[in-house]
């Protein structure tokens, strides 16, 4: 009887040890996309935050295992390690957005902060789109960005630093209000440009600046 119950659990360890690798694998694959902070990669710092949190189940693990004498302290370090890689991997998540552009659309792309329920994705004449808050502060992938007769333009699409695809700015909007006063109101966006087709191979291009306050449409801003 014991030395099926040893076997038992020596089969759930290495089950929950395959699981939890492939979690771990999968997070150090993802990790290589995500942007970076300061001077530090996205991986070097999602590496930082994997070591954190197997220490947390470690002494979780640990804590339980003085607590229920029963318990397996491998086991439950691992179930607990499943529970934090999945929820890394949740937090990690990125929508990968299909943008539709005017067609021969050259320079900036805006995707603005808004109050929106759905994202509004299909871009106007002046490079703005407009997505929820949820999108905004969780997209970080490239998108597949087309014209509107379907045509994939990602190979003329260029980033604005060298980390990650997207640049995320921020600026205000004074509003003068009935009383003399101003309010004021963010513009947060996402942001990449389009090259011409005379220019895709080139490491800069001198693009005109969108000015967002003068062309979005403030009703869908937050307020």
């Amino acid at each position: 009887m014991m030395i099926k119950f040893t076997m038992k659990k020596k089969t759930t360890s290495i089950a929950l040890s395959i699981i939890g690798l492939a979690l771990l694998v999968s997070l150090l694959l993802k990790l290589k996309q995500v942007p970076g902070g300061m001077i530090l990669s996205g991986l070097v710092l999602g590496i930082m935050v994997i070591i954190a949190l197997s220490t947390i189940c470690f002494l979780l693990a640990a804590i339980t295992k003085w607590l229920f004498k029963k318990t397996s302290l491998l086991n439950t370090y691992l179930i607990l390690s499943i529970i934090g890689f999945l929820s890394f991997h949740y937090k990690l998540y990125s929508p990968t957005l299909t943008i539709i552009v005017p067609n021969g659309h050259v320079g900036e792309v805006h995707l603005v902060r808004s109050n929106v329920t759905d994202n509004i994705l299909s871009v106007d004449s002046h490079g703005i789109a407009y997505v929820n808050e949820w999108t905004f502060n969780h997209t970080y992938s490239e998108p597949i960005v087309l014209d509107a007769k379907g045509n994939k333009l990602n190979h003329k699409c260029k980033w604005f630093n060298h980390s990650t695809f997207w640049s995320k700015s921020k600026s205000v909007l004074f509003t003068a209000t009935w009383q003399e006063k101003s309010t004021d109101i963010p513009i947060e966006s996402l942001s990449f440009y389009i090259l011409p087709d005379s220019n895709i191979d080139a490491e800069r291009y001198n693009h005109q600046v969108t000015d967002l306050h003068l062309y979005i449409d403030r009703s869908k801003l937050p307020q």
